[in-house]
């Protein structure tokens, strides 16, 4: 008796064909994403962010406030402000010590606002430091002298010398855009040569980045500036 040799069934051939075109499919789908994600990366990261500190310069400048008696509105510009002088003897509620300052003068207390001569204070020492430097916030401290009486008997000079340390205002925007694309300690060193800068140091996001690129980003957009004045 012969053998009887049956053919293979045909769909199972073309379930293994599906199944690797299916494979296949997928693998191409898989370094689709992939290819997607790295040109995400490249876009959003890495991200760069520049520490800055600058150097501090003290500026110092004598104020001499006038104070007049009769003054209803501070005159700015010639520098001065009105003021009240309460006698010892006098009786009533005291004027809120708290926003003002006081001297002690023959007779009494010489009290003006606080806030008037932190605008002739602020005012001189902008002027003095010039317009391209900023306070650093906290810094000023003054220094107060004996008032002094004026000829009129209703006027006072009070005498002070103001301080506070300024630094340079540093135009960020544009330094965006010269330090795009550069490697990283070719940027340092043209920050580090800006006028008014003391202290640089870079930092990527993630942080492998830095060992894989040391380059700062060609977006301008992932590129910010920290500015540390304390």
């Amino acid at each position: 008796m012969k053998k009887l040799i049956l053919p293979r069934a045909p769909h199972h051939t073309a379930a293994i064909v599906s199944s690797q075109r299916g494979r296949r499919s997928l693998y191409v789908f898989l370094l689709a994403v992939v290819a997607l994600l790295i040109g995400l990366g490249s876009v959003v990261w890495p991200r760069v962010t520049i520490h800055l500190i600058p150097k501090l310069e003290l500026v110092r400048v004598p104020v001499p406030v006038k104070i007049d008696l009769d003054l209803a509105e501070p005159v700015f510009s010639s520098g001065i402000v009105p003021g009240q002088l309460v006698l010892q003897a006098a009786a009533g509620t005291p004027p809120n010590l708290t926003s003002s300052y006081v001297a002690q003068v023959p007779g009494g207390r010489l009290i003006v606002e606080r806030s008037l001569v932190d605008q002739l204070v602020d005012s001189a020492l902008a002027q003095a430091a010039g317009a391209e430097r900023v306070p650093r916030p906290g810094s000023k401290t003054l220094t107060w002298a004996a008032p002094t009486h004026g000829a009129s008997g209703r006027s006072y000079t009070w005498p002070l010398v103001a301080q506070a340390y300024f630094y340079r205002q540093f135009p960020l925007t544009s330094w965006q855009q010269h330090l795009a694309g550069l490697p990283v300690p070719q940027a340092r060193d043209w920050l580090r040569a800006q006028v008014g800068v003391g202290l640089v140091r870079i930092d990527f996001l993630p942080h492998f980045f830095a060992n894989l690129s040391q380059k700062i980003p060609k977006n301008p957009s992932n590129l910010s500036f920290s500015l540390d004045t304390n």
